[in-house]
């Protein structure tokens, strides 16, 4: 992309913006390397070398010891729980990765997951740590040819919640990551989706009636209908219908609109403002999501290459009267043969588990229903819906494909960065299935020393040359999956309650295969937890230059090295409270003893 790419010019003679984008297509070509050698990895996962070494060799992120840990500079980065960067910083150890793993699939003994597919995705990534070790050894010299002595961080996060990062470091909040939710991986996934799938047209039907009001369900179905309504891109258009016994589109538009930042935050604020009330009418939120769906089939609007319809509900439709599902299926049926883009058009399906109206309706209009429960996470809902249309997307077209994000706030440290994301695809199968993604890090402070200016000039340039960057993938339109690829999505989606045609047995190539053969998996993936229940602070503050916790940190760090040791100090402490007391015990004209005083009777007072 950039002739300055790889030192093919003296360093020194570039200015600030040419350094900084050689540094950032540097990350690109070091993403996609990673991407690689996750791939790799995944085709092996079933090896006997994988899950028979896997076993009590992983680092978690708040328990376990590191094997060889070292206290860099702030040069390097600076992790301010732990003070400055100058005396005292965390430790960090380029040696092993650091798993991360939501508190939800740590559900066994000792904080191991109990899933197969969650213990294969952390030992097959474990396998490349040995490919991150050498490429950051392979890159010493062109950090140091840059003048960063900063090493980006790389990471994989799977699709099933499972995050890897190295080099390996503790975490300050444990269970509580999950990449599904972070801005690297929102940015890689739908932005690669809209992309490559031309762009969506989406309608988001949300049940406001009073049951909704319940339990869970209200924060539920306002944090969901959040995050995918913050997740689409400037290629997308939206419409939000919220229903009880009647339905009205959120903002007072009538048609989708352009997923600008102005016309989410009108959406997000009628998801805020959300009041539960009256009966449950499927009916009319579908009939107003057509409306504004045949609104915007003129000219100038579209539509686009695919339309999704998401209808998150409780209860069973319960008016006018009895409405059964035949007649909502009947409705939807009649809709979509006026519709133009009925052939590009998904209906995913939203409910309380024992919701036997709405898997039917799903199933008798090709759609994919996932069941709600008071554990469903946030990041399942979202990514349901963006799973679906990433199946189809692992071509070989769009294989080189990156993506940038930010600048945002990093989870870690809490200092503000970019990103670059490429995803991860079992491409030996088709369609690809779809892993996730892997991406490497740059903080806002190592640009604006690159730049030599900050502030919001340097987020400025940062922003203009990631544009420039940008890649365009290969559009597919629009993305539809053959019966038994469509039963696959439900099965892998919503599990064995979403089925609808129990003819299609050969699936497999659309879903996560487990290990066949393997009839137990390590149970145990920790190499130590010798710091278990230790705070942050103790489990990683250390003084710089040395390779063990100190604490001294960040004492030293906020007050200054002390001129004399320690037991020096506690001398002199206790030298100035015996003088202290000897001071009282004259000032009151006490009788005193070493710590010990009694204070006279006064004289009678002479007449």
């Amino acid at each position: 992309k950039h002739p300055l790419a790889f030192g093919a010019v003296r360093i020194d003679t570039l200015q600030g913006e040419d350094v900084l984008r050689d540094v950032m297509l540097r990350l690109e070509v070091n993403v996609l390397a990673y991407r690689n050698a996750v791939e790799s990895a995944y085709n092996s996962r079933c090896s006997s070398n994988t899950l028979n070494t896997c076993q009590k060799n992983n680092y978690d992120e708040c328990s376990s010891l590191y094997p060889n840990q070292t206290c860099p500079s702030s040069d390097f980065a600076v992790i301010s729980q732990c003070g400055k960067g100058e005396l005292c910083n965390g430790l960090f150890d380029w040696s092993v990765s650091t798993v991360r793993l939501p508190r939800a699939l740590a559900d066994g003994p000792g904080n191991n997951p109990t899933d197969p597919q969650i213990i294969e995705t952390i030992c097959y990534s474990r396998q490349t740590d040995n490919f991150l070790k050498n490429l950051f050894g392979r890159n010493d010299s062109f950090w140091e040819d840059r003048g960063m002595s900063y090493r980006p961080a790389m990471y994989f996060g799977g699709a099933d919640g499972a995050f890897r990062i190295f080099p390996g470091r503790q975490s300050a909040s444990c269970g509580a990551y999950d990449p599904r939710s972070r801005a690297w991986y929102l940015a890689a996934v739908p932005w690669y989706i809209s992309e490559s799938s031309g762009g969506k047209d989406v309608v988001l039907i949300v049940d406001n009636s009073k049951s909704v009001g319940d339990d869970y369900k209200l924060s539920l179905f306002q944090n969901a209908s959040r995050q995918i309504i913050s997740s689409l891109t400037e290629f997308d258009r939206i419409a939000l219908v919220t229903f009880n016994e009647n339905a009205e589109v959120a903002g007072g538009y009538s048609t989708l609109m352009e997923a600008t930042e102005e016309t989410l935050n009108v959406l997000k604020r009628a998801i805020d403002e959300m009041k539960p009330m009256g009966r449950t009418n499927y009916l009319a939120g579908f009939a107003e999501a057509f409306n504004v769906l045949k609104n915007s089939e003129v000219p100038y609007f579209g539509p686009k290459c695919n339309t999704a319809i998401l209808f998150i509900t409780d209860q069973p439709s319960n008016y006018p009267g009895d409405v059964g599902a035949e007649e909502v299926i009947t409705f939807i049926e009649g809709e979509m043969a006026s519709f133009a883009a009925a052939n590009s058009t998904q209906i995913f399906t939203y409910s309380s588990m024992d919701n036997k109206q709405i898997r039917e309706i799903s199933c008798g209009t090709d759609g994919i229903w996932v069941g709600l429960t008071n554990t469903t996470k946030v990041e399942d809902v979202f990514n349901n819906f963006n799973q679906f249309y990433a199946l189809g997307l692992g071509n070989k077209e769009n294989r080189n494909i990156t993506a940038w994000a930010g600048p945002y706030t990093f989870f870690t440290g809490g200092i503000r960065g970019i990103s670059v994301s490429a995803l991860v695809y079992d491409r030996t199968i088709n369609p690809a299935l779809f892993l996730g993604a892997v991406g490497a890090d740059l903080t806002m402070d190592k640009i604006e020393n690159i730049l030599g200016y900050g502030g919001a000039k340097a987020e400025e340039t940062v922003k203009t040359i990631m544009e420039s960057l940008k890649d365009t993938p290969t559009v597919i339109c629009p993305i539809r999956l053959a019966e038994c690829g469509l039963e696959a999505a439900r099965r892998y989606q919503g599990g064995p309650l979403s089925v609808c045609d129990k003819s299609c047995e050969n699936i497999t190539g659309y879903l996560p295969k487990q290990c066949s053969g393997q009839d137990e998996y390590p149970d145990d993936l920790w190499a130590n937890t010798a710091l278990e229940d230790e705070t942050y602070q103790d489990r990683v503050c250390c003084q710089v230059g040395e390779s063990t916790t100190s604490s001294r940190c960040p004492w030293i760090d906020t007050y200054g090295e002390p001129a004399l040791s320690n037991m020096e100090i506690f001398g002199i402490i206790c030298a100035a409270i015996v003088g202290c007391e000897i001071f009282a015990c004259v000032y009151w004209q006490t009788g005193c003893t070493y710590l010990k005083c009694k204070r006279k009777k006064p004289e009678p007072y002479a007449q």
